[in-house]
């Protein structure tokens, strides 16, 4: 019963370990995205560049 324990346990870690893996990973590509929207804004309009 014991060697169950630790498996639930060590499945439950795993799969928190996932989902933040996920969490990070959907937070980093959120970031690029904003990113990448500033540069395209950027390109679109080269008046707000100029100074």
């Amino acid at each position: 019963m014991e060697d169950i324990a630790y498996l639930a346990s060590a499945y439950a870690v795993m799969i928190g370990l996932i989902g933040w893996f996920t969490w990070q990973l959907l937070d980093r590509l959120n970031d690029v995205t904003a990113r990448m929207d500033a540069v395209e804004s950027s390109l679109s309009n080269p008046t707000d560049s100029e100074e």
